[in-house]
């Protein structure tokens, strides 16, 4: 058994969960809608951030119908970890396109393909947790504070 002094009751609960998935969310993908908010996420070629773009969403999508399959198999820890850590190697990726060097291209649209993966991992940790961890009668709170 794991001592309390390692593991606080608190982070036990549903509610304390939701919020710290709610951080999570507000760090990761609020970085990645500043970048978008740039123009271009940052760069000076559009056609490289229209294949980021696309290249991102594609990713998504095909790995967004499978993120239930992931969270059975890895759990949510492991899935809000790796998805906010793919926003990161985006965000690093962005920046070193945009700001020192336009041959860093192709590593900004593996990145995005990448960042599709952890974005479907996120965003299905995420909502299994909200609709889990509550009960029926506090969903809607649990939605309203994430």
């Amino acid at each position: 058994m794991e001592s309390s002094a390692t593991n606080p009751p608190f982070l036990r609960r549903g509610s304390t969960q939701n919020i710290i998935a709610g951080v999570v969310a507000f760090c990761g993908p609020g970085l990645f809608n500043a970048l978008q908010g740039l123009g271009n996420a940052g760069g000076s070629e559009p056609s490289v951030s229209a294949a980021m773009n696309a290249t991102l969403y594609a990713s998504f999508a095909v790995f967004g119908c499978l993120s239930g399959y992931f969270f059975n198999l890895f759990g949510p820890k492991i899935l809000m970890t790796f998805g906010a850590l793919t926003y990161s190697f985006y965000a690093i990726s962005v920046y070193l396109w945009g700001q020192v060097d336009d041959k860093f291209a192709p590593m900004a649209i593996v990145a995005s393909a990448i960042l599709g993966l952890g974005a479907a991992c996120l965003w299905g940790a995420q909502g299994t947790m909200t609709l889990s961890y509550a009960l029926e009668n506090q969903k809607g709170s649990f939605f309203g504070i994430f």
